[in-house]
């Protein structure tokens, strides 16, 4: 067995972009797990966000086996990253390769941190990652929930000109500092499918949710309600318009990411009909 290995930085030709779908969807097929978030898929074709992949040939088939991918997300040369071989290619070692690959690929970009992302399963993948020197940090649950024609008890209005507003909501919220704020409006009202809604009141803005377009899903970030008005259902009614928003749209899903820990925010998706899809464990590397 011969087998190549190449680096590519975002975005992705068409070609590989497809090979790379292809086994993903293979892996899909044998584990019943979708990989395309952790491996960053709908990010590859972009111009906007840093990243690179690593990616292994069968040369005899000439079919892509193994991929190890990695995309600074906040811009802070600061980088996620995970891998996955294909079912018949786990035990000949590829993953080894193209994991060495990828830390030669962090070095020469001069990454200043890092976090490798494992759906959650039989932890044979987390195993792997403790004998490279990487130890568990937190997890997150992807929650997803059908798109709906139920309309919010709320006024939506897509972002115009309520910065301050936002900013202090993701202030009481997060906990950003001014211009923390000022970045994430941008980010959500300027990247490539996201749109950045505002709950109103009458005239008091109340809450502000992000949607961001991944095929036929829409993924929910920046859910925040105003303090004085928690509550009131404010939260509930911006997860009705994203369902709403979602079918309007043509899509057929609505899709979150949540920390395990944060058990409030839990309550809230699943009493909204969230369920729980899958599970992603975070792991950092060992210092020294």
């Amino acid at each position: 067995m011969n087998i190549s290995i190449i680096t590519a930085s975002f975005p992705l030709d068409q070609q590989t972009y497809e090979e790379v779908g292809e086994l993903l969807q293979t892996a899909y097929e044998a584990d019943g797990k979708h990989y395309e978030e952790v491996v960053k898929y709908a990010l590859m074709p972009s111009y906007d966000v840093k990243g690179f992949v690593v990616i292994a040939y069968d040369d005899t088939t000439d079919k892509v086996v193994a991929i190890a991918s990695a995309a600074d997300i906040i811009g802070f040369n600061t980088y996620e990253w995970s891998a996955l071989v294909a079912p018949m290619y786990r035990s000949v070692g590829i993953g080894s390769f193209v994991i060495e690959a990828l830390r030669e690929g962090l070095a020469k970009r001069d990454c200043e941190g890092e976090l490798a992302l494992v759906v959650k399963g039989e932890g044979k993948e987390q195993r792997f990652l403790q004998r490279l020197g990487y130890y568990y940090s937190f997890s997150e649950a992807v929650l997803e929930s059908p798109a709906v024609a139920a309309m919010p008890s709320y006024e939506m209005r897509e972002y115009y000109n309520e910065q301050q507003d936002i900013a202090a909501i993701y202030a009481e919220a997060f906990g950003d500092l001014p211009e923390e704020a000022i970045e994430l409006i941008a980010y959500s009202t300027e990247a490539d499918g996201c749109k950045l809604w505002v709950a109103y009141d009458g005239d008091e803005v109340v809450g502000t949710i992000t949607t961001t377009r991944q095929g036929n899903v829409q993924w929910i970030t920046a859910l925040a309600t105003k303090a004085t008005a928690r509550g009131k259902g404010v939260a509930s009614a911006m997860l009705a318009w994203a369902k709403y928003y979602t079918l309007h749209e043509g899509g057929t899903k609505v899709m979150i990411e949540v920390e395990m820990e944060n058990e409030e925010a839990l309550s809230v998706y699943k009493k909204n009909h969230f369920l729980l899809s899958q599970q992603t464990d975070y792991y950092v590397r060992k210092l020294g």
